[in-house]
């Protein structure tokens, strides 16, 4: 009974869940961002194919469904030939998640903000607003908002930890450097004021 344990099950739970809102947050980033890297990919693959899975067993599919399926296909073919013919243009980090859509320039806010913020946002309202025509969609959209929002709150932690360890990575390189000046100074000293014996 040791695979039952309550530590190996909240584990296993949060690997699940883990995965679970991955494929969320990809299936709305399919549809949400351009230029994406190209290890991001076979991601974006998944959670498209993760959420035709998940269309096919619902209980009244609908063919507004199936339109976003075959979207989301489309949309993932055009990615990948981008990604992969890229000519002229920096290319972005392999894992980059993409970014907005040049529309969302229009706003007067930062793109950090309308990744974290304001495409949650809008995958909310879209889904509220489709949720009576389409069950299964408007519920789907309403949780890859949630997911896209809870992806951009911990990459907000991250990189706020990340920017936090290298000033104090620096701090301590100049310590570091300061110590070793002194350290570097002292025989040099000491040689000078040394009596010389003819």
């Amino acid at each position: 009974m040791w695979y039952f344990a309550p530590k190996r099950m909240l584990r296993i739970n949060a690997f699940i869940w883990k995965w679970v809102m991955r494929f969320l947050t990809a299936s709305a980033e399919v549809a949400l961002h351009r230029n994406f890297g190209r290890r991001y990919l076979p991601r974006l693959l998944a959670g498209v194919f993760f959420c035709t899975v998940c269309a096919s067993l619902a209980p009244r599919p609908s063919p507004l469904t199936g339109v976003w399926v075959l979207g989301l296909y489309a949309l993932v073919t055009y990615h990948a030939i981008h990604a992969y013919t890229r000519r002229g243009v920096a290319e972005p980090h392999s894992l980059s998640a993409g970014e907005p859509w040049p529309v969302w320039r229009k706003l007067p806010f930062a793109e950090t903000t309308v990744q974290r913020y304001c495409e949650p946002a809008f995958c909310l309202a879209v889904g509220c607003f489709l949720r009576p025509l389409d069950p299964f969609l408007g519920t789907w959209l309403l949780a890859s908002g949630v997911a896209v929002l809870v992806k951009g709150q911990l990459t907000r932690v991250q990189e706020t930890r990340r920017v936090l360890d290298a000033m104090d990575a620096r701090h301590e390189a100049q310590a570091l450097h300061a110590a070793l000046n002194a350290r570097q100074q002292r025989p040099q000293a000491q040689q000078a004021h040394r009596a010389r014996l003819p």
